[in-house]
């Protein structure tokens, strides 16, 4: 009699553990459903995120602000500038600060190129 207990407890085990893997594959499988579906959202939402703006300038001045925007308290910031002459770009948030600066004088007053971005 203890024998055949033993067996038929060994058995219901066996089925409670196969059981509970086959629970954590479908728990596995929900998970990397919500993954993709996270993925798919944060791809949306860069997609979303995108601006374009474009504008004509020309000066005389080698120095002083094109263009500048904030945010409403003012801790990330962005400005296109010159700087003798020549252009450049600054961007501060709280991650980073870059500055980016080169290129043709642009203060002989004609409008010298197009600025786009996108």
């Amino acid at each position: 009699k203890k024998k055949r207990q033993t067996k038929i407890e060994k058995k219901r085990k066996r089925e409670r553990e196969k059981e509970t893997e086959k629970r954590k594959k479908e728990k596995v499988k929900k998970n990397d459903r919500k993954k993709k579906r996270k993925r798919k959202g944060e791809r949306e939402r860069e997609k979303k995120t995108r601006a374009a703006s474009s504008f004509d300038f020309r000066t005389f001045d080698p120095e002083g602000v094109i263009f500048y925007g904030d945010t409403s308290p003012g801790n990330d910031w962005f400005v296109l500038a010159l700087r003798r002459g020549k252009p450049i770009m600054q961007i501060h948030n709280t991650l980073t600060n870059v500055t980016v600066s080169g290129g043709q004088h642009l203060n002989d007053g004609h409008p010298p190129l197009r600025c786009a971005s996108e």
